[in-house]
Parts: structure tokens; sequence; C-alpha cells
């Protein structure tokens, strides 16, 4: 689906700005970062910034300065996501043992 979503963007400049920030944004959301501030943030700050300064706009280094930036409902999430995964390994491998 995303291929032939995103084989018409214009020109090839604007698949590359494309996939630019739909990985920015992936980041945002693997980091559990709200991603319309993060890109908010760092589109008014990345004009100002030099370049040993943008190393810090990256989603994981941007975080420690904007905690309240945090999804906390994906953080919780991703928890009880693992937790599920754990408890059905442990019913798998409870379940071999006995055989």
């Amino acid at each position: 689906m995303g291929k032939k979503a995103w084989l018409f963007l214009g020109n090839e400049s604007g698949s590359e700005t494309a996939a630019i920030m739909y990985t920015l944004i992936m980041s945002c959301k693997r980091h559990s970062i709200d991603p319309y501030a993060y890109l908010l943030d760092v589109m008014d700050r990345i004009k100002k910034s030099t370049l040993k300064q943008l190393e810090s706009l990256l989603p994981d280094r941007w975080l420690p300065a904007h905690p309240d930036a945090c999804l906390e409902q994906r953080v919780q999430e991703s928890h009880a996501a693992a937790y599920r995964k754990r408890t059905r390994r442990a019913a798998r491998r409870a379940k071999l043992a006995k055989c």
C-alpha cells in the first residue's frame, strides 16, 4: 500500500522529502514522542541551528530536553504488550514442559 501511495508525489525531490518526514514521524512513534510537538519545535529551531547542533534535534536526543512531549499512553501500551508476550511465551513453555 505504501509504495503505491507514495508513487506520485510530484517529483523525485518531493518523494525524498516525504520519505524523510515519514522516517522522522515513525522514529517519534518508536520513542513514544508526540510527533506534532516534535516537528513543531524542530522546524522552528532548525533554522537557527548550526551543523553541530543538528544532532541534538534527533528524536532520541530531543526527548530528554522535552519530557512533556512523551506519550505516556504509548509507553503503557508498549509495556502491556510486552507483558502479554512474556505471559504467552511462559504458557507455551509450561505446556511443552508437561509433554
